[in-house]
């Protein structure tokens, strides 16, 4: 299996290389020639996925649609230092969703966190209206198949969040947010629940919470790792 990257008119293209297991091709050596990621819209209304570096090449999809989606910028690189006094550098791919107006949902989203799609796994996160009242929660679903990285973005209901937060104290509110991201708050009355996810998936996943009283008193900040 190798990877290409090349250029057409300007344009750059990521493409896999694969050859079929030869164990189903006894006689014919079959080579397949995919585009290194794809991107799959399982949300209910349209989307656009681009780079950060690059929001300007951007990949629109609508509902239960796919697209190959090329990463137009180099990737950043990360080196690694063990105990063996060895480097190593990997590449790290980011991208970014932002929601598209509908006739069914009129209002402006704000582009997502960076989310990074280097490796197979979820990514919970979340979309807000430009006057932040209103939030969608998303997982973005990142597998492998015949060397092929797919990129699924599903829509979540928000009691199927995989972070539920109730607030069980008496008579205290609870105010929660993520670390270093402080404009955006969720304030739990108490006895209720409410989902969460991440505003930024990329920086500390850490949950900031505080109390607050009948006389608006605020504690000092717990963090929930």
């Amino acid at each position: 299996m190798s990877f290409l990257v090349f250029k057409s008119g300007g344009e750059k293209y990521s493409l896999t290389f694969f050859i079929l297991d030869k164990q189903n091709n006894i006689f014919t050596k079959i080579v397949l020639v995919t585009p290194r990621y794809v991107v799959c819209n399982k949300a209910s209304q349209i989307i656009s996925i681009y780079q950060p570096e690059a929001p300007e090449v951007d990949t629109i999809l609508r509902p239960d649609d796919r697209s190959a989606f090329h990463f137009t910028r180099h990737a950043k690189e990360y080196f690694l230092f063990y105990f063996l006094k060895i480097n190593f550098t990997i590449n790290r791919r980011f991208v970014k969703v932002k929601l598209h107006a509908s006739a069914q949902d009129p209002q402006n989203w704000k582009e997502s966190g960076v989310l990074d799609v280097s490796a197979p796994g979820n990514i919970e996160f979340i979309c807000q209206n430009s006057s932040q009242t209103q939030t969608k929660y998303f997982n973005l679903l990142i597998t492998i198949q015949d060397a092929c990285l797919f990129i699924t973005l599903q829509e979540q209901d928000p009691s199927d969040t995989s972070i539920q937060i109730k607030n069980n104290l008496g008579t205290y509110e609870l105010i929660v947010s993520q670390q270093g991201v402080g404009d955006s708050t969720d304030v739990i009355p108490p006895g209720e629940k409410a989902p969460f996810a991440w505003v930024q998936p990329c920086l500390n996943n850490v949950i900031i919470a505080k109390l607050k009283n009948s006389k608006k008193e605020i504690s000092t900040e717990i963090k929930c790792k």
